[in-house]
Parts: structure tokens; sequence; C-alpha cells
């Protein structure tokens, strides 16, 4: 069967989806005449407040469903008290944030969320 397959575990698009869009709802993007684009909160404090939101459970649930570890990341994400090694929730959000969200960047997120996606039928 061969050797599984190290690196990053498998993130649910989906769940990803509703996280750019917690966060443009919160950083309330506008665009300027000129194109420039504006807005009123940072991606930071942006996530910040989504992680304080009532739909923060179900977007971590909806993001680690195909994991193996489903039950460990969803605690780590969820529960207010330390773990074991004395971690807090908010370190483990803003690993989440570094690793997940920062790493794509505002412009990324802009692009995905504005540019209309269509599938081109191969021929």
């Amino acid at each position: 069967m061969g050797l599984k397959k190290g690196g990053r575990p498998k993130l649910s698009q989906w769940g990803m989806t509703q996280v750019y869009i917690g966060l443009a709802r919160y950083m309330k993007i506008t665009y300027s005449k000129s194109g420039k684009v504006k807005s009123e909160l940072t991606m930071w404090n942006a996530f910040k407040k989504l992680t304080e939101s009532k739909h923060w459970d179900g977007i971590v649930k909806q993001i680690y469903k195909r994991s193996s570890n489903k039950e460990l990341h969803i605690n780590r994400l969820l529960n207010k008290e330390d773990d074991e090694e004395g971690r807090s929730q908010d370190y483990w959000c803003n690993k989440f944030y570094t690793n997940n969200v920062k790493r794509r960047g505002k412009d990324k997120l802009i692009n995905y969320l504005s540019v209309k996606k269509t599938h081109r039928k191969k021929r």
C-alpha cells in the first residue's frame, strides 16, 4: 500500500471558506474608486473577533472533519481551559492563524472572495 505521506494535514476547503467569509465580514472590506482596498479592521483583529463569536465552534468542526486526530484539534481550539502542556486556547488559535490564515495573506483573501471562479471543460 505504501508509506503514509507526511506534511501539512488536509483541511476542509468549505471550512476555510467560512473562515475567509467571517474575516471579510468583520474587516468590512471596501473598494475605493481608484481600485484600492480598504478595511476597518486588520486581519488579525478580525480573526480575534471571529474566535470570540458564536460561529467559531461550527467553523472549527467543519475545518477538521476529515482529520485523523479530529478530537485533539477541535478540543485545542475550543476548550477554554489549559491543556496538559499548559497551553491555552489563545495559544492554539494564534498558531492556527499563523499556520493557515496568515500564510495566505490579505491579498489572497481578497482575490479568493472577489474573483469569480469558473470551471472550464477540457476538450
